[in-house]
Order: structure tokens, then sequence, then C-alpha cells
């Protein structure tokens, strides 16, 4: 992606973490902050993250939007902040791309028909006094000024907080799949997203570009038409994270692969 992008546009990793991670050091990242828009594009090391993941506070993707909420001058010197998963790629079509205003995508969904997701989350936004939308399944990667991202991330935290205090019992905080579909604590992220979104954007809207962020790892589009892509759970005849973390792909021929293609540049 690097080489495609414009001479002085600069593009940083930063990458949060509570303590010492022997592998960011392989990958050649290291502990700081940008400090010109001169240097060349690095990765970024903020060792000293304190989770909000706690015993009494058991959801561990909290962390994931916490990074955006919490004031930090590793943030700051960017105009522009996208906030992802880890298993997600970037093809050369990043490098050169800008919205024209907060950009979101999704992979999977957690409003499906036949249950009353989506309705049960408008009834709490208008609650909570924020503004809703129509727009379903906002996924987990946030593209957008970097201002607006972390007004964002402040806002999703809070509704965590409260969707954690006020509209999950116990048992649906034990973990597993319950209340999959209709209403699950697991998607708490996806949840205060969908809330929060509509509402920090209100003066200037967003845009839902499934074709350009979250895009499917399984698709045999042409990777020229994608920016972003987001790898799902195992699937049996495409590219899976959980294979590649097991090692099935390490010997695959790689000119055997069309890698103008999604499922095969991955």
């Amino acid at each position: 992606m690097l080489p495609f992008q414009p001479p002085l546009w600069r593009m940083d990793i930063v990458v949060f973490s509570d303590g010492h991670v022997p592998l960011l050091d392989e990958l050649g990242c290291r502990v700081g902050v940008r400090a010109s828009p001169t240097d060349p594009n690095r990765c970024w090391i903020v060792p000293t993250y304190v989770k909000v993941h706690s015993d009494t506070f058991n959801y561990r993707f909290a962390d994931s939007i916490n990074v955006v909420a919490v004031d930090h001058i590793a943030t700051e010197p960017y105009d522009w902040l996208l906030r992802c998963d880890i298993d997600t790629f970037f093809t050369p079509v990043f490098a050169t791309w800008r919205p024209t205003k907060l950009t979101v995508g999704s992979v999977g969904g957690y409003c499906f028909d036949g249950y009353d997701t989506c309705d049960r989350l408008h009834s709490i936004g208008l609650k909570l006094n924020l503004t809703t939308s129509l727009v379903r399944d906002i996924g987990s990667t946030w593209y957008g000024p970097a201002k607006m991202i972390r007004e964002c991330g402040k806002l999703s935290m809070d509704i965590i907080n409260h969707l954690h205090e006020n509209e999950f019992s116990a048992d649906d905080k034990d973990g597993g799949v319950a209340g999959w579909p209709r209403w699950h604590y697991g998607v708490l992220t996806m949840y205060s997203g969908h809330l929060a979104i509509p509402h920090c954007t209100r003066e200037t809207g967003f845009e839902k570009r499934n074709d350009m962020i979250d895009h499917t790892s399984y698709s045999k589009d042409k990777v020229a038409r994608h920016a972003h892509v987001h790898a799902w759970q195992s699937q049996p005849l495409n590219f899976s994270k959980v294979r590649f973390l097991d090692g099935e792909y390490d010997n695959v021929d790689v000119q055997s692969l069309d890698l103008g293609n999604v499922q095969d540049y991955l």
C-alpha cells in the first residue's frame, strides 16, 4: 500500500498495549509518538495503556473502542484516524482513498429480520436522547476526522457502560451465545456503535460503504474496488484467519493465486 500513497501523506500504525509485546519489536515497531509530519511512516507503540476490561467489567472488546476514546498524545498528530480490528487488511486503494465524511462498513450483522434488536436499540437511543438513524449493522471499522473519531469513541464508551449496567442481566453476561441473535452481550461494541455514530456525526452525517470498509474476505471481486478487507470466521474454501494462525497456508504456492481478486490477495 505505501508505495502508492501521495508523497506528502503519512500513514502510521499506533498500537496500544498494557506491556511489552516482543512480536511488535520484531515487526519494527517502536515506543514513541510521531514528532514531525515529514517523518517516514512508522508503527508506534503505546505500552502503558490501562485496560478497561476487569473482573467487574468482563468485556474484552470494549478496549478496542476505548483506545480512541482516551486522550493520548499518540493520536494527536493525525488529521484522520482509522479504528479497526486486528484481523483486517489494507489494499493499495486505501493509499489514495479519502472519504468526505466519517465512513463505516459492516462485517456480519446484529439486526436480523424477525427479531426486535434494532427496535430495542432505537428505544434505548430515545431514552438517552441520542440522534437515531435507520442505518443498520454498523461495523467495527470507523474512518474519519481524528477529532470526530475520538468524540464517537467517548460516546460509545458511555453507551457501553450504560448497556452493561442497565440492559443486560447477570446471565446475559456469562458468555457463550446467550441471547444471540436477538440481544447478545458479546456484541456490545456493535450496539454502542449503532447508537453512537449517528449522534456524534449528527451535524455532518456519515456514510456506510461496505465496498470500501470491512469488505468480505471471501470475495472474488477485484482488489482495485476495495480499500479495506475484514476477515470472517473460518471459510472452508477461502481465506480463514483461524487456518492462517494454524499455519495451513504456509506452503501455499503464491504463483498459483490471482492476486487481483480479494480472497487470493489476502
